[in-house]
C-alpha cells in the first residue's frame, strides 16, 4: 500500500513540477496531497521537492493544520540534522502562499526542532511570520539573536 501511495506522489509531482500556471482544480488536488505526506517517511532529498511543491497549495483546501501535524510527526524520523533542514525548507516553501497559525504548539515544536540544527532557517521562518504581522513566534526568534 505504501509503495502505491509513493508511486502516486511521483506521478503527481512529475505532472505538476514544471507547470507555471496551475488550474484551481489542480491546486485542490495538490492541497489534498498534503494529507498523504506521512507516507513519504523518512524525509530525504528524493521526496523533499515533491512535498515542497504541494506545500505551496496547502491552504487551497484548508489542509495546513493536518500538514503541520504531519511535519511535526515526521521530524522524529530519519537523521535529525538532515530532517530539520528538509522540514525547514518545506516550511519556508509553504509560507510563500500561506501563513498558518492554528495549532501553534505544533508550529513552535517544528521551529524549535529546526533551530537546533539550523538557526538561520528557523529565523527565516520566524521572520516571515513577523513580516506578515504575526508575532506569535517572536520569542523563538529572540532566543536565537
Amino acid at each position: 500500500m505504501i509503495g502505491k501511495i509513493q508511486e502516486f506522489w511521483r506521478i503527481v509531482y512529475d505532472k505538476y513540477k514544471d507547470e507555471a500556471d496551475i488550474r484551481d482544480e489542480d491546486k485542490q488536488i495538490l492541497s489534498d496531497m498534503c494529507l498523504l505526506v506521512l507516507y513519504l517517511s523518512p524525509l530525504d532529498e528524493s521526496n523533499k521537492e515533491m512535498i515542497k511543491l504541494v506545500s505551496r497549495y496547502v491552504e487551497t483546501d484548508f489542509n495546513s493544520t493536518q500538514f503541520i501535524e504531519s511535519l511535526n510527526i515526521l521530524k522524529n524520523n530519519g537523521e535529525p540534522e538532515k530532517t530539520a533542514n528538509i522540514i525547514g525548507e518545506i516550511f519556508i516553501s509553504m509560507l510563500e502562499n500561506a501563513i498558518p497559525t492554528f495549532r501553534e504548539e505544533n508550529i513552535k515544536e517544528i521551529i524549535s526542532f529546526v533551530k537546533k540544527y539550523n538557526v538561520l532557517l528557523s529565523n527565516s521562518i520566524c521572520d516571515t511570520y513577523g513580516r506578515r504581522g504575526i508575532d506569535t513566534f517572536r520569542d523563538l526568534w529572540e532566543k536565537s539573536n
